[in-house]
């Protein structure tokens, strides 16, 4: 995929790709799909607006009520943990390097739905968009039970704004080929953004980014400095092991380990944990959520009332 610019802005609609980690299946029953929707279908920080499920990719259109950069990591995340509670077997279910998030422009919202409702028959699953049950089109023409809560009333608008003619108009419209393909839906139109909008559009919400003051960087690095010196010495390795993570290690993702330390528990600017890693926010983010799916809670307690009582001794 193209080197893009990732946005993050809040009330706006995403596009998002979540694909499976190589030989893992995302759905093992029904019961899975219905607790991705039901999960999705709840959550505080977005309103779902359209879907397409798949055993290797999961399609969703979102609306944001708060800025999107970890909800990719928080659904990923979420479901894996449902799989290893209830099919009983462990491991990550997606690919963390192959996501996508697109910011949509609203205008563009119907262009994206029609396309997420057609990926099952350019796929040729199927026939018509009709035939595949675990998408939302069923839901948008009322010829399904409701599989999730959609916000679709807006996009249903934009398609038809007279309410007696809009399921015919729907179903007219969702009928048409669609003028994005699966590659295009995960890169958008945009040169440096990945964004399906134009660039007036663009261009005003990069003018809404709050500039919030940030924090004396030399402080941080100092306590980077000091989080990568007390976990050297608890977990009885040297530092240099300790930022790599070395394979030779008894403790190979020592590094992921220091970053959840620094940004989660201490509130440390995830970018210069990015920086002194050597790698880029975004993975850094999704590794360090899920770093209870790989150590035993207890491990983490221990490191953290390890943390919190070295702070006490030195505070009296």
């Amino acid at each position: 995929m193209e080197n893009k610019i990732l946005l993050n802005q809040r009330q706006q609609s995403y596009y998002l790709c979540l694909p499976a980690a190589r030989d893992r299946q995302i759905f093992h029953s029904v019961f899975a799909y219905d607790a991705l929707l039901r999960y999705c279908s709840n959550h505080p920080d977005f309103t779902l607006q359209a879907y397409c499920l798949f055993q290797d990719e999961v399609h969703l259109l979102i609306h944001t009520h708060q800025q999107p950069d970890l909800l990719m990591d928080k659904i990923m995340l979420s479901h894996s943990q449902w799989h290893q509670q209830n099919i009983n077997q462990p491991g990550y279910l997606f690919d963390d390097q192959a996501t996508s998030r697109v910011l949509v422009q609203p205008r563009y919202l119907p262009e994206i739905v029609r396309a997420v409702h057609q990926l099952p028959v350019q796929r040729r699953l199927c026939a018509t968009p009709a035939l595949y049950a675990y998408s939302s089109y069923g839901d948008y023409l009322d010829i399904a039970t409701p599989g999730a809560q959609l916000d679709k009333e807006l996009i249903s608008t934009m398609i038809c704004a007279v309410k007696t003619q809009r399921l015919r108009r729907l179903e007219d419209f969702m009928a048409q080929p669609a003028k994005y393909s699966a590659a295009q839906l995960k890169t958008g139109n945009h040169a440096y953004y990945y964004a399906l909008a134009d660039a007036p559009f663009i261009t005003q919400l990069l003018s809404q980014y709050p500039q919030e003051p940030r924090a004396n960087q030399t402080d941080w690095i100092a306590q980077w400095d000091k989080t990568l010196v007390f976990l050297s010495e608890l977990l009885h390795t040297d530092e240099f092991t300790c930022l790599r993570g070395g394979r030779n290690s008894h403790l190979a993702d020592t590094h992921y380990l220091l970053a959840w330390l620094f940004h989660q528990l201490q509130g440390g600017p995830i970018e210069i944990a990015a920086t002194a890693l050597e790698t880029d926010v975004q993975s850094l983010l999704l590794n360090i959520n899920a770093i209870h799916l790989h150590h035993p809670a207890r491990f983490l307690r221990y490191i953290e009332q390890s943390w919190t009582t070295q702070n006490q001794q030195y505070a009296a």
